[in-house]
């Protein structure tokens, strides 16, 4: 209904709040995030660690004349008024300025700070202990003064040294660009889908037509949301070495079927013709990571290929210098091509090309960069080829392997689809438990209208006062992880368990996509499912254990 759709809106827009300072979280800087309305909204614990702000000072919303305020009082803004100092900030931050300086402090710490306006209105600012690097600078120049008074042979040594200094201020004055550009770039095409699905759900709650239009729009610009964020949650894996390839030996033809059946309908609807090469070789890699990149190079090629043209998928034989055997997995398309001058950026973050044929399915501009991440990993060599007007190649080459395949595994419940049909009421009592009301209300509506009964509470003991009001014991629980005073989902479900019975199915909901997290679920006899809820997944649980208790009523 409508109340759930708006519901859902608002969920994914603070769900987003919560990704985007997750992100900054793996930045080494200290980054703070403005809105258009001067008000901070995101940030990362360098920042509170480089200004050691007192407790609970920075919040979502807070004015950043107040942060700018306290910071003038402590004298880290130099001499001068302190109201002098809070203006002139707003004044950059309206004007949408960008800045860059050095500020020494009086522990004698030197930061760097720069400024970088956002697509859309707001501000990112980066902060940059460079304290080491200015007394490296200091010494150097104790060095230069007496220069005349060193042998002829440290002049060289010198030079070297300048060069290395000034590689590295290279190298630090890239890097802080690219993290200051990246995060705007991220902020930007985080918000255009959740901004965009605020106004559909808005449009729709005044409506009273076209609504199956607009509930289509809203969960369009959530997916787009959904998209970018899982995306983003790849690179950071990537990069910080979260992801271990998990080797073992397939047959390539089973991983190009599934790709074929995967984008069949996408080509159709282009009438693109997509052709899969036949192969009987087998290869050792990671095939979830393989089949990451495959998913890539075939995804852009359909992009950027015009309506008629042709798409193929095929391997060929390699050969390397040392005799190892491998495969060149390519893909070739029809499609616009590359500029030359273009090649050398399109694995950069956040790259797209202004030759896309239409917005229609338009890409993050993350995919490649993946790929060159994943390339890396498994030292599987890229390649591309591209004349514009005529087409392109990507490629991905893998070592073939004589071994004999491993059996697959099959798919887990939460992999499953859905088995209930609509005209079923799963009558069975939910217990959920998370410390967000607008969840819970959420949860409350979408749970009510597959039949079940269910109560919302936000933490431990509103649980247990609850199932003591009411006099019930719940068939199933929904905990989320984080809860408020340092309480969490599975400590929560054990000390219910305890209570009630051991025989209480739970399914952890949360955000944290960490392994750790998954497999300490697991352990403790629980399901995991991730923010943002995959509803059919949810609602497959939830009717294997109405079915299980005979619980499930026919309406229609």
């Amino acid at each position: 209904d409508v109340f759930s759709i708006v519901d859902e809106a608002s969920q994914a827009l603070h769900f987003s709040q919560e990704l985007l300072t997750h992100t900054i979280e793996h930045i080494d800087q200290g980054i703070s995030v403005v809105d258009e309305n001067l008000n901070i909204v995101a940030w990362n614990s360098r920042y509170l660690e480089l200004y050691s702000y007192p407790k609970g000072f920075i919040y979502v919303g807070r004015p950043i004349a107040d942060v700018i305020r306290f910071n003038a009082e402590e004298g880290e803004c130099g001499p001068g008024e302190v109201e002098e100092h809070v203006n002139k900030r707003l004044l950059f931050m309206r004007a949408g300025t960008e800045h860059a300086y050095l500020r020494y402090r009086k522990d004698g710490t030197v930061l760097q700070i720069q400024g970088k306006p956002m697509p859309g209105g707001g501000f990112v600012t980066s902060f940059t202990d460079i304290t080491e690097h200015k007394k490296n600078e200091r010494e150097l120049r104790v060095i230069n003064e007496n220069l005349e008074q060193i042998v002829a042979g440290r002049t060289h040594e010198l030079s070297v040294l300048n060069a290395e200094l000034s590689s590295v201020n290279q190298e630090l004055e890239t890097a802080i660009q690219s993290k200051v550009k990246f995060l705007a770039a991220v902020n930007h095409d985080v918000m255009q889908p959740l901004n965009a699905a605020r106004l559909f759900s808005c449009a729709l709650a005044q409506s009273v037509d076209d609504k199956q239009g607009l509930t289509e729009r809203i969960n369009s610009s959530l997916r787009s949301a959904e998209e970018i964020i899982h995306t983003l949650l790849d690179v950071s894996k990537l990069d910080s070495g979260a992801i271990t390839p998990r080797l073992s030996v397939f047959s390539i033809a089973d991983v190009l079927a599934t790709l074929s059946n995967e984008f069949t309908v996408i080509a159709a609807e282009k009438n693109i013709t997509l052709k899969t090469l036949p192969c009987d070789l087998r290869v050792e890699s990671d095939a979830h990571l393989l089949r990451r990149v495959l998913q890539n190079f075939i995804a852009n090629a359909l992009r950027y290929t015009p309506w008629g043209g042709r798409v193929t998928i095929g391997c060929r034989r390699k050969v390397d210098a040392e005799g190892k055997r491998a495969i060149e997995i390519q893909v070739y398309d029809t499609g616009v091509g590359i500029p030359p001058h273009d090649l050398a950026s399109i694995f950069e973050e956040f790259k797209r090309l202004d030759n896309q044929l239409d917005d229609k399915g338009k890409g993050v501009g993350l995919g490649l960069a993946i790929c060159q991440r994943i390339s890396r990993m498994l030292d599987h060599p890229l390649a591309v080829r591209s004349t514009p007007e005529r087409g392109s190649m990507f490629s991905i080459r893998v070592p073939v392997s004589q071994a004999r395949p491993a059996v697959p595994e099959k798919p887990s419940d939460a992999q499953a689809g859905v088995t209930m049909l609509d005209a079923e009421a799963l009558d069975i009592t939910v217990l959920c438990i998370d410390n967000d009301h607008d969840i819970l209300d959420g949860m409350s509506v979408l749970l009510k209208s597959w039949g079940c009964t269910v109560h919302g509470v936000t933490s431990l003991a509103r649980a247990r006062f609850n199932i003591s009001q009411y006099q019930y014991r719940p068939d199933l629980m929904l905990v989320d992880y984080h809860l408020n005073n340092d309480e969490n989902g599975l400590d929560v479900m054990d000390v219910l368990r305890d209570a009630l019975g051991h025989g209480i199915p739970g399914v952890l909901i949360t955000a944290d996509v960490s392994t750790d997290v998954r497999e300490l679920a697991r352990e403790r006899g629980y399901k995991y499912l991730s923010k943002p809820l995959n509803a059919g997944r949810l609602r497959n649980i939830v009717s294997r254990l109405a079915k299980a208790k005979a619980r499930v009523r026919h309406v229609g």
